[in-house]
């Protein structure tokens, strides 16, 4: 009864918003209607539906803050590329949340899942690849934990597939030269964490 009443509750707000929500919906990173698309993406990941539905809704927020950064690329506001990459993560993790409970749950619903996450993630890698040329410095760690989530989610989406012994050969697969730039970056990304952590004055 209180999950129910909490529905009906962010409904019933939902609908009184009402033109605010819409306008809010091609709101970006530093606009002051961000906050509310934000919100509303929060509520509606609390509406019923099966672990499928629920990973579905997640990957479609992960795909608008895909767009998110393309939109910001496109118009110089690179500065606040970093706010929807580190969302983009936040989406990708509701979204293995939901895989791994259909594992939990027997696995029925664990095809379609990582059927559809391995096909946004393809898309997503190379758009993430793309975006990060015309990132500037501050902004690239972020850029870089999105691209490595991305992969991490399409390594793993592989991974249960096989687990399961579901067919991986069908889906679709990431360029190899992107793959490879994108795990070098990760990699250079990791060195320097490392070699940042490393320093200090003596005594330290």
């Amino acid at each position: 009864m209180k999950r129910i009443a909490i529905i009906v509750a962010i409904v019933v707000v939902l609908s009184a918003l009402g033109g605010t929500v819409y306008a809010a919906q091609d709101s970006l990173p530093g606009d002051t209607l961000y906050s509310v698309k934000l919100g509303v993406e929060d509520a509606t990941m609390m509406l019923s539906g099966d672990d499928v539905a629920r990973a579905e809704r997640a990957l479609n927020f992960a795909a608008k803050r895909v767009r998110e950064m393309l939109t910001l690329t496109e118009r110089e506001r690179l500065g606040d590329l970093g706010v929807s990459a580190d969302k983009y993560c936040c989406a990708m993790n509701m979204s293995l949340v939901r895989m791994e409970a259909a594992l939990r749950n027997g696995g029925s619903d664990a095809d379609d899942i990582t059927q559809l996450m391995a096909e946004a993630m393809v898309r997503h890698v190379s758009v993430l690849d793309g975006v990060y040329n015309v990132t500037p410095d501050e902004a690239k760690p972020a850029m870089t934990r999105a691209m490595e989530q991305a992969l991490t989610c399409y390594q793993t989406a592989i991974q249960v597939r096989e687990r399961l012994r579901l067919q991986v050969s069908g889906l679709p697969t990431i360029p190899s030269t992107i793959q490879e730039r994108v795990e070098q970056r990760i990699q250079e990304h990791a060195g320097a964490g490392q070699s940042g952590s490393g320093q200090g004055g003596p005594g330290q």
